[in-house]
């Protein structure tokens, strides 16, 4: 009997899950999916269901007469945003996902910051603001910082500041738009915690990995482990990556070890992770680590480099099923995978993508915006065109092939008025 799963979207993310459950529903399992808000136009009305509100009461009163009437045997969400709203409804419904405290453990960086320091897992020194006075206890030695939103933001607001000047600036930026930023509105409503809204810490400087992984039973289990490979300026919106990893495999068993110890400290089990980590001075630390799967192409970067499939991994933990024999390792093929970005304004076209959907070197092309999309750059926000991956033989050879087949697609974009006010 097929068993069936609830995944959770406290506001509904366009279209931009839609492929992902639709191959969790080609493994086999009978995918269910509750909207706080969105639309049901092109969704199958059996499996997708709009509660017509994100406050989390409203949330779970949707889920729980649904679960009464097709009873759920899991639930789980693949959307960072909804993982307070996730286990708020499972602890409401008696089904199994990491406890409230865990989930905001892996979704506020302060609190997982905090959570870290008392185990003794390797972090950047950090503190919480507030209010912008409380920058008072940023030491005078420590820059380069970095400033961002306590909440995950997918990259939004993020700052590098080199001086006492630019992360005053910085630091009142986000604390003014914290608040109202595109991410914050996909959260569920929930009653307001006392909590710092941003997070100032110490710049890592070396090398950033991301690694796809789950905990069962206590214990971490690596699944890919995919290196960042773009330079970094002011902000931290340009993401390219490539897998396998080129760490050596010390340094990939050091990722593993500090990435478990995190997650002990988060109280993380039976559950698919999400982990990045950040080298300083040769030691592995933890940028952070979230309880889904990576975001853009990951899940198929780790299917293609390394025959790991999250999206699997999440429906059998939530089901609460045994993982099954461990990740194999590296398959031999090379992945890169980049976000597709554009200038500010409004699309007025966009050419070249057929070409790469019919590419047989693009394992991964997704666009998530359109004509009369309006992009947005930071300051005011993140916007993504869409995602783009390839296939290679090399490292020097799947980088030269990414950035000549991202160079075919051509976003025309106009200025509009008053952008982000």
């Amino acid at each position: 009997m097929t068993r069936r799963i609830l995944f959770i979207e406290a506001v509904q993310y366009g279209t931009y899950y839609a492929d992902r459950y639709a191959h969790i529903c080609k493994l086999g399992y009978d995918v269910h999916v509750l909207y706080g808000t969105g639309t049901l136009e092109g969704r199958d009305r059996a499996h997708h269901r709009v509660a017509g509100e994100r406050n989390i009461d409203t949330l779970i009163a949707a889920a729980a007469g649904w679960h009464r009437e097709t009873p759920f045997d899991g639930i789980t969400t693949l959307c960072e945003p909804s993982v307070l709203a996730t286990a708020e409804i499972a602890a409401a419904l008696g089904l199994s996902y990491p406890s409230l405290g865990a989930a905001l453990l892996s979704r506020d960086k302060f609190e997982m910051r905090c959570a870290h320091r008392g185990l003794g897992v390797p972090h950047p020194h950090f503190i919480g603001l507030r209010e912008i006075t409380d920058l008072a206890a940023w030491p005078e030695s420590a820059y380069p910082a970095i400033v961002k939103p306590a909440m995950g933001s997918a990259s939004s607001f993020v700052f590098r500041a080199d001086t006492p000047e630019e992360l005053r600036r910085y630091a009142q930026l986000v604390l003014e738009n914290v608040s109202t930023m595109a991410v914050a509105k996909l959260e569920a409503e929930m009653p307001l915690r006392d909590a710092p809204s941003v997070v100032v810490e110490r710049f890592l400087d070396g090398s950033e990995h991301l690694v796809e992984g789950y905990v069962y039973n206590g214990c971490f289990v690596l699944g890919s482990i995919v290196d960042r490979i773009t330079l970094e300026g002011v902000t931290f919106d340009d993401d390219v990556h490539h897998a396998p990893s080129r760490l050596s495999l010390e340094d990939q068993h050091r990722v593993g070890e500090v990435i478990g110890l995190a997650c002990t400290a988060q109280k993380i089990d039976m559950v698919t992770v999400h982990a990045e980590v950040r080298f300083h001075e040769v030691r592995p630390y933890i940028v952070e680590i979230g309880i889904r799967p990576g975001g853009g192409g990951l899940n198929l970067m780790a299917g293609e480099s390394f025959g790991y499939d999250p999206l699997d991994m999440v429906a059998r933990l939530a089901l609460g099923q045994i993982p099954g024999p461990r990740p194999a390792g590296p398959t031999g093929v090379h992945t890169a995978a980049a976000c597709l970005m554009g200038y500010e304004g409004q699309i007025s076209g966009i050419e070249g993508a057929e070409a790469l959907r019919d590419d047989p070197s693009v394992f991964f092309f997704k666009l998530v915006a359109a004509v009369g999309t309006e992009l947005r750059r930071p300051p005011r926000g993140n916007s993504i065109v869409g995602f783009l991956g390839v296939r290679g033989t090399s490292y020097a050879d799947v980088v030269e092939t990414l950035n000549r087949k991202s160079a075919k697609l051509r976003v025309i974009v106009e200025e509009v008025d008053h952008v982000g006010g």
